[in-house]
């Protein structure tokens, strides 16, 4: 079976390095999610952007604490249907990596879109075994 993106999705406007991009999880079951985060690159398929824990208070999921000042370095493809977000606390230590299955990312009026398919892993630092995660929700919808 291949994987339905075509060559043209490619070609679309790479996001400039250090620039503000507006990143939109679209999201089947939950609300959609919008937060700001930095252009790190873009070379056309794969982009990474890097932003703040968009929340106001802490969540913890039992397994990982998210928390005010936590910095997620975000990896998005136009040809894979998957992103993983590098997570570190606010002093650098990596706490571990976030994997959201997901449609290939697309980029369109200064938006960075990412069709989120609620089926998520977590990856912890130490090495431990993942965490397979469904229907979570990483961020909420802010109200903007």
């Amino acid at each position: 079976m291949s994987c339905p993106v075509h060559r043209s999705d490619l070609r679309e406007p790479s996001l400039i390095p250090s620039s503000q991009v507006r990143v939109r999880l679209v999201k089947a079951i939950h609300p959609n999610a919008e937060y700001d985060a930095v252009v790190i690159g873009d070379d056309g398929v794969h982009i990474v952007a890097r932003g703040p824990w968009a929340e106001e208070e802490a969540r913890d999921l039992g397994f990982v604490r998210f928390e005010p000042g936590d910095v997620f370095t975000e990896h998005y493809w136009r040809d894979r249907w998957y992103s993983i977000k590098e997570v570190r606390d606010q002093g650098g230590v990596l706490k571990g990596w976030y994997c959201d299955v997901a449609r290939p990312v697309r980029v369109a009026d200064g938006l960075l879109i990412s069709e989120d398919l609620d089926l998520d892993l977590w990856r912890p630092r130490t090495g431990e075994r993942c965490c397979g995660l469904m229907r979570m929700s990483l961020r909420p919808a802010a109200s903007h």
